[in-house]
C-alpha cells in the first residue's frame, strides 16, 4: 500500500490534487492538506499522515517550500524507510512519482530520477528556442 499526500501553505494542495485527478482520473489518489487556513494546527491536520508512517505504510509527502514550516515538520520522520519527503513540487514531479509501479516500494534512485526529470520541465520560454514552420500560426 502506498499513500500520497500534498501538504502546502494555503490552498495550493487542493489545486494540485484536483489537477492530478483531472489528468489521471481515479487510478490513484492524493490527499491534499492545506496548512495555515483557519485555526487548525498543522500537528492536528497531519495526524493520519503520521499514523501511516508509524504503521509502516509507504508514504510519499509532497511539500511546497524546502525550508518552510510544513516541510520542516516532516524532517524527523525521514528516519523511517517507508517515508519519502519531496519538496519544491510541480505537476511533473507529482505525476511521475504517482505513476511509478506500485508493486514494490519506491527506491531512492527512482525518486532521484523523477526529481531530475521534473527539474527539466521548468523552462524559461523566453530564452527557449522553438522552431515554428512559416505555415503555423501563433
Amino acid at each position: 500500500m502506498r499513500n500520497f499526500y500534498v501538504i502546502t501553505h494555503g490552498a495550493m494542495a487542493n489545486g494540485l490534487a484536483e489537477t492530478i485527478k483531472m489528468l489521471i482520473g481515479d487510478k490513484k489518489s492524493i490527499t491534499p492538506i492545506t496548512a495555515y487556513i483557519g485555526n487548525q494546527l498543522l500537528e492536528d491536520l497531519v495526524l493520519d499522515v503520521i499514523r501511516d508512517i508509524e504503521s509502516g505504510v509507504e508514504v510519499i509527502v509532497f511539500t511546497d517550500i524546502a525550508h518552510g514550516s510544513v516541510n520542516q515538520y516532516f524532517v524527523p520522520y525521514l528516519k523511517y524507510a517507508n517515508f519519502h519527503l519531496i519538496t519544491g513540487i510541480n505537476i511533473a514531479i507529482v505525476l511521475s512519482i504517482m505513476l511509478l509501479d506500485s508493486d514494490e516500494p519506491i527506491s531512492r534512485e527512482s525518486i532521484l530520477r523523477e526529481v531530475e526529470f521534473s527539474r527539466e520541465q521548468i523552462i524559461y520560454m523566453n530564452t527557449h528556442i522553438i522552431k515554428i514552420d512559416d505555415a503555423d500560426e501563433l
